[in-house]
């Protein structure tokens, strides 16, 4: 099937990628030793940029730098054009052009981003955006990469090549994957013991597909295309064409905090190595997609990952304390709970007050320097003292591991969002174009959340120029067309109640979408 046909039959709806924004990747690169160009004033290319869906959040929130993105599917980069023509974006260009065709020239990059590609395309292609990446990054740029990796892969690959052969004959798209689907649910009914290794695989599967888009199925598992490499395959690739291998985005992955201390040990061992460090991890892991980052070989990374850069960074964590009352100037052993299941136990009071000062931020982010020097007032410990350099950088040692264990995160620019409800709470102008059309909103966090119509409703007015009583009036005036989605039977209501009601509803919603990373770090009342 021809790739254009497809992608313009199929639009792979895309949404934004935190791990591919510049203050994400400039962060694990710092950890590496690699210095990288400010995200504030940089020059961003995607390939296969689809709708634009990632490259656009960061060109509203930076416009100082500058962006472009290049995708096959004309359809979608129309799609793209549009909106940025309607949020009026001066520094972002979209262009419907063939990787093939992207020739060699001049212009370089601060930070090249490819996701969602190199699996799904031919060894020319492959090769191209390898060369793209040597020739078009700066000296100090970085590129990601994603692709399908092995062994992971393996056995989802099977179950392509079964959905491929059983929807050969089909032309249709959207056909072909209802059959693919109704495979997976055959292969499902038929295994007579639910517990060995296949059956459960499969009901793995399924599940994650019943779940999943049409438009994912069809392009993920029944493109003509779709290659899975080991980790050192990749590097050999990269290094034929001058590029070295920084680090993985998902700085969790690179570590073996979740192993065995016998397995530890043993990959102690092969540290020498890091290509076969890592790839062993991945042996260990059954790892299918890994999201690297390269740099030309002018810039050497150190290995492993160091906490010092840690003090020029910005961290955020959503962690709850499951004490009461905490008291972070003693050694009593604390818990934080991180949302993703995950917990924190420290008995440091430096540590216990910068971890209470994250809890009560999220989604802020913080710079360490500032962090640390709060951290070390609640603690009643002398910032500029010898014992506050100590503690700082016991500090900084902590947080490398918390991060390692996917329960900080660290950004090399602030994330512009706040908890605090304003008088006249404001989100992003992006956020407010998309709440009138789609269910997933692009968060100041580059997260794609999904939203009931209610919170979209209110969070289409949080322009900056509303107050509490304007939302109010807003939302009323919705009631009395019959355009206001809310749960529960407002139809005879009284005024008064109606008001009370409207309210209640609009700090609960702000108080979501404040936690959600939706509102603007101190906006300016109008």
């Amino acid at each position: 099937m021809n790739s254009l046909s497809s992608y313009d039959q199929i639009v792979y709806r895309s949404l934004p990628r935190r791990e591919t924004h510049p203050a994400h990747i400039a962060a694990i690169c710092a950890l590496f030793g690699i210095k990288t160009a400010a995200v504030d004033n940089c020059k961003v290319l995607e390939l296969g940029c689809g709708t634009g869906s990632n490259l656009i959040p960061m060109a509203s929130e930076y416009p100082s730098s500058s962006f472009l993105g290049i995708d096959l599917s004309t359809i979608q980069i129309q799609e793209g054009k549009k909106i940025v023509a309607e949020l009026a974006l001066k520094n972002i260009q979209l262009n419907a052009q063939s990787i093939k065709d992207f020739r060699k020239s001049k212009d370089k990059y601060d930070y090249i981003i490819c996701h969602g590609v190199f699996s799904w395309v031919d060894h020319n292609v492959q090769t191209q955006i390898m060369k793209i990446f040597s020739d078009h990054l700066t000296d100090n740029g970085i590129a990601y990469l994603s692709y399908n990796t092995l062994p992971g892969w393996r056995m989802q690959g099977a179950i392509r090549e079964m959905m491929q052969y059983h929807t050969v004959f089909i032309e249709e798209p959207a056909e072909k994957v209802t059959q693919a689907k109704a495979l997976l649910h055959f292969l499902s009914k038929s295994q007579l013991n639910k517990s060995t290794p296949y059956s459960i695989f499969i009901e793995q599967c399924l599940d994650e597909l019943k779940k999943a888009p049409d438009y994912y199925v069809f392009h993920e598992y029944l493109e003509d295309q779709n290659e899975a490499f080991y980790f050192h395959q990749i590097i050999d690739k990269a290094e034929k064409h001058g590029l070295t291998y920084v680090a993985d985005v998902h700085f969790g992955l690179m570590g073996s905090a979740d192993l065995s201390e016998e397995t530890k040990q043993t990959l102690e061992e092969l540290k020498t190595d890091r290509v076969r460090y890592e790839q062993y991890l991945d042996f260990l892991r059954n790892r299918k997609l890994r999201e690297s980052l390269f740099c030309i070989q002018k810039s050497i990374p150190h290995f492993p990952a160091t906490s010092q850069p840690i003090e020029q960074l910005y961290c955020a964590a959503a962690l709850e304390s499951k004490s009461a009352i905490l008291n972070v100037s003693n050694s009593q052993l604390e818990v934080f709970t991180h949302r993703n299941g995950g917990e924190i136990k420290s008995d440091t009071p430096i540590v216990k007050a910068a971890l209470v000062a994250l809890s009560e931020a999220w989604p802020e982010s913080i710079a360490f320097s500032t962090l640390a020097k709060t951290a070390c007032i609640a603690a009643g410990i002398e910032f500029d003292s010898d014992q506050g350099t100590q503690t700082k950088s016991e500090l900084m040692s902590s947080f490398l591991s918390y991060a390692e264990a996917n329960l900080i995160n660290l950004t090399a620019a602030p994330t512009l969002c706040t908890r605090t409800i304003s008088d006249y709470p404001e989100t992003s102008t992006l956020a407010r174009y998309q709440a009138l059309r789609q269910e997933y909103i692009t968060s100041l966090r580059h997260t794609a959340v999904k939203l009931e119509s209610t919170s979209r409703q209110i969070l289409a007015l949080l322009d900056g120029k509303h107050s509490r009583i304007d939302l109010r009036e807003a939302l009323m005036n919705l009631h009395a067309k019959g355009e206001l989605v809310v749960e529960g039977n407002l139809v005879n209501s009284d005024t008064s109640f109606l008001k009370n009601t409207l309210d209640q509803l609009i700090q609960q919603v702000l108080e979501l979408l404040a936690k959600q990373g939706f509102l603007k770090y101190l906006p300016t009342p109008k």
